[in-house]
């Protein structure tokens, strides 16, 4: 308990000094479709984007007893944080060993991915706490606790589906016997296990009679069997994002090189002291197939979906990567010392990687476009993008008067579009104007040049290109302002005769 203290202390400390950051991309949606559950009555079928009400429903209640405020939804992470930590390492050191345990948790808490999920609000967090809570009961054989805290996963983010799947088919195959035999025991647990995805169901089945789909609408073409339609690079790029971003090809090169050698050498136990990878007697592989299955279900089910592909959608894995891992590499190398070296050079690795882009291997292979900052939300690169706007927004409370903001950026336009909440103004910290109008540029660019004289533009950008260079063929434009902010630049133009 006192490491898992340290390790608390440690993500405080990683993470505090963001706890000023304004909420960022969906975490603006999330954030204020949570502060207007309260005058919907904390609605089980309220419009969440087609997502579960569990995340909405807990930050609703915070924010309606205290208000919003920045450093309040950070603090709510902050503890969602140390739940995935506390409970990966009371997990992994179930499956394997204490010592695994100390490792993985370790590298968890230092992985710039989940710092960057820890700071933005979010679903994937919570619903990776709740599954590692559920996995960690299930374990224990506490099935009351592993549905509660299992249907809270499902019902706070639905791709933890495909965890409550795989837990509830391995054990049916563990039990199948005692069930078809009408053993009253094995049939309560398994209902019992069965109720997350019961729930969901339910709520699914709402949510297509209110809103007409079942879930958050996906474009999956190997679902629908069009494989035709397949487009590969989001498929290699989100497969990517569980084994190779931010070193994580380092644990995949251990965990492959660990099977290979289990592969080469005999298969049996020989003594009870051996090890037990690969033993299809022992719990320990019991466990590990619910943790491949869900593996493989994310690969086949989220991986080839045609849509944003966005870093934080895969940390719901990172922990288990990284347990996998740390028994690889301890039972790899062997030597302590040696495996030691190795924990001490990832941890170092991983605290470069925080805020910048050090991974050799990453930088080679993996695509990335970072103009639209939710991309860089696999490390807190990210975050200039914020501060970015809010150096813009800054010059612009010292200027701006009656004219228009043209947006080509969504994050600062949703957030001024966010900030009217119960006819009053909620800044979220990027120190806007609740009187200032907007545009989003391309309808911008319909208006006609006798529209737009009539008014007065200003241009607020992240990037020189298009859609620029469509507002330079149809206006003149003047800059007033620019400010590269680390990696993010801010420039403000303004708009002058249209033609």
């Amino acid at each position: 308990m006192i490491y898992i203290v340290i390790i608390a202390i440690l993500s405080f400390l990683l993470q505090v000094r963001y706890f000023t950051l304004p909420p960022f991309w969906d975490g603006i949606s999330f954030i204020h479709h949570s502060m207007l559950m309260p005058e919907n009555k904390y609605s089980i079928y309220f419009s969440h984007f087609g997502h579960p009400p569990l995340f909405f429903w807990i930050f609703g209640i915070v924010f309606e007893i205290f208000g919003y405020s920045n450093l309040l939804f950070h603090l709510i992470l902050f503890l969602f944080s140390v739940l995935v930590l506390i409970f990966s390492y009371l997990t992994c050191k179930l499956i394997f060993d204490k010592e695994t345990a100390y490792i993985s948790t370790i590298f968890l808490a230092l992985s710039p991915l989940f710092i960057s999920t820890s700071i933005n609000p979010n679903l994937d967090l919570p619903s990776l706490a709740f599954i590692l809570m559920s996995f960690y009961f299930y374990i224990k054989g506490v099935f009351v606790l592993y549905a509660i805290f299992g249907t809270a996963a499902v019902m706070t983010k639905e791709i933890s589906i495909l965890w409550v799947l795989s837990v509830f088919f391995f054990h049916i195959m563990k039990n199948i016997k005692g069930i078809f035999h009408r053993n009253y025991r094995n049939i309560i647990q398994a209902f019992i296990v069965s109720l997350p995805i019961i729930v969901l169901i339910f709520w699914m089945i709402g949510n297509k009679i209110n809103f007409g789909w079942f879930l958050f609408p996906r474009n999956n073409p190997l679902l629908k069997l069009q494989f035709n339609e397949f487009e590969y690079q989001y498929f290699i790029k989100r497969v990517q994002q569980i084994f190779l971003i931010n070193f994580n090809w380092i644990f995949s090169i251990f965990i492959l090189i660990y099977f290979i050698k289990i592969l080469l050498t005999k298969m049996k136990i020989k003594t009870e002291n051996e090890d037990l990878f690969f033993s299809f007697h022992s719990s320990l592989n019991y466990y590990l197939l619910i943790v491949v299955l869900f593996f493989l279900s994310y690969i086949v089910v989220v991986c080839p979906i045609k849509d944003f592909t966005l870093p934080r959608y895969a940390i719901i894995l990172h922990p288990f990567l990284f347990m996998i891992g740390s028994y690889a590499i301890k039972n790899t190398l062997k030597d302590k010392k040696i495996v030691a070296s190795i924990v001490f050079l990832i941890c170092v690795l991983s605290i470069l990687q925080q805020n910048n882009d050090i991974d050799p291997v990453m930088k080679k292979y993996y695509v990335y476009d970072k103009f639209t900052g939710s991309e860089m939300e696999y490390n807190l690169q990210f975050t200039c993008y914020v501060n970015s706007e809010i150096e813009g927004f800054n010059f612009l409370r010292g200027f701006l008067n009656d004219e228009k903001i043209v947006f080509d950026f969504w994050n600062p336009l949703h957030a001024i579009e966010s900030s009217r909440y119960k006819n009053s103004f909620v800044n979220f910290g990027y120190n806007f104007d609740s009187s200032w109008n907007h545009i989003w540029v391309y309808d911008f660019l319909k208006k006609s040049p006798e529209e737009i004289s009539k008014e007065e533009y200003f241009y607020f950008t992240h990037k020189i290109g298009e859609p620029f260079n469509l507002i330079k063929n149809k206006c003149e434009t003047e800059q007033i302002f620019y400010k590269n902010y680390k990696k993010c630049s801010i420039y403000i133009y303004k708009i002058l005769n249209c033609h």
